[in-house]
């Protein structure tokens, strides 16, 4: 291997770009300190209100931008290299589209199908099926979501107040019965203030008590979905109510981190027992304190660079060394192994389904 590092790229496709003439700017009056993160994030959505995921701030710019404040050697891209290794978004990648024979793709997975030709996956959940089947195929790694850029946690002047309770995410992503006239009503009526938080403002906690965010009531354990929210309330500062997803699943090591809900009747029950006992809700607040920390972007951006020197760099040595042949074997290898890889994936989605479903089942004996 090589004592020297290989150029590491961050591809943010030109679509983005073309949004705004503003990028490099934006991005260096944050390098240099001059707005702050919140600032950025207000700017993102402002300048790209049709994009239906944020997942281009979190997986690209965020990490550009936290390596780059470590001193860390990467550039921010619109072309992909022919050389180096590059960080690319699934979701803006065609599937026929291969590396370089002296290129790494790292491809960015989030809640996208896999990509064939890349060499690594990082995946944002450690229950997604590229990490729990492991193979010597594919090579895969989880790294957790940053935390909402320049959050604001909850205005300790609030004291002991519960009443306001917020959902912080796209409003197609909440569970159907939540989006009622109905739903509504009965927390108004029991004395709660229910809001779906505008994405411009998602890093903004200091008016919230609680969070609630459930997907969907049908024991589906969204196996590719991040546990974002549970770290955002963490680091927030208040108390999460949140569904069955297997991401909050491993997440969970006491009753303090979280509750786990599986109907609305349930949410209600949790609401009351958190209203009627402050001390567990100060409990849960200290606890997410402490978990929050291995959550806190030093640390996320620590994973960064531990997985690009000890994994990627030498993944991509590992790729330059093999003969030409040798890679195409190795993209014909992964033409074959696409097929099982979706048959196993639609195996993992079915015994989730299966074990939440039970687990509903056994809470009713």
């Amino acid at each position: 291997m090589s004592n020297q590092k290989p150029p590491v790229y961050f591809y943010l496709p030109k679509s983005y770009w073309q949004a705004s003439d503003q990028i490099s700017l934006m991005l260096d009056k944050y390098l240099n300190g001059l707005i702050k993160l919140s600032d950025l994030w207000e700017w993102h959505v402002d300048t790209h209100p049709g994009l239906k995921s944020d997942g281009l701030f979190a997986w690209i710019i965020l990490p550009y931008l936290c390596l780059k404040s470590q001193k860390f050697e990467c550039e921010l891209v619109d072309n992909i290299p022919k050389k180096g290794i590059v960080i690319l978004p699934r979701k803006f990648i065609d599937d026929d589209l291969k590396p370089s024979h002296e290129c790494l793709f790292v491809m960015i997975k989030y809640d996208g199908k896999i990509h064939s030709y890349s060499q690594i996956h990082i995946v944002q959940n450690p229950q997604d099926e590229l990490i729990i089947q492991k193979s010597r195929l594919w090579k895969n790694h989880y790294i957790p979501h940053y935390l909402q850029p320049g959050l604001l946690p909850r205005d300790i002047q609030h004291g002991d107040r519960f009443q306001n309770l917020a959902y912080f995410g796209l409003e197609d992503n909440i569970a159907p019965e939540l989006k009622t006239n109905q739903w509504i009503e009965k927390l108004k009526f029991l004395g709660y203030n229910w809001s779906v938080v505008n994405r411009k403002k998602w890093y903004d906690y200091s008016n919230v008590d609680a969070v609630i965010a459930v997907r969907s009531f049908d024991s589906r354990s969204y196996d590719v979905k991040p546990a974002s929210k549970l770290y955002n309330s963490w680091q927030a500062g208040v108390p999460a109510i949140l569904g069955s997803e297997s991401s909050f699943q491993a997440e969970k090591n006491s009753e303090l981190d979280y509750i786990e809900v599986t109907s609305p009747e349930q949410i209600i029950a949790a609401l009351e027992t958190l209203r009627t006992n402050p001390d567990l809700r100060q409990k849960m607040v200290e606890n997410g304190k402490q978990r929050s920390q291995k959550t806190l972007p030093d640390v996320v951006t620590q994973q960064w660079m531990n997985f690009l020197e000890n994994k990627a760099f030498p993944e991509y040595y590992k790729w330059l060394g093999l003969p030409k042949y040798g890679q195409k074997l190795y993209f014909l290898s992964r033409d074959n192994s696409e097929q099982l890889k979706e048959v196993n994936a639609k195996f993992r989605r079915i015994k989730g389904t299966i074990k939440n479903t039970l687990k509903k089942y056994l809470r009713f004996l």
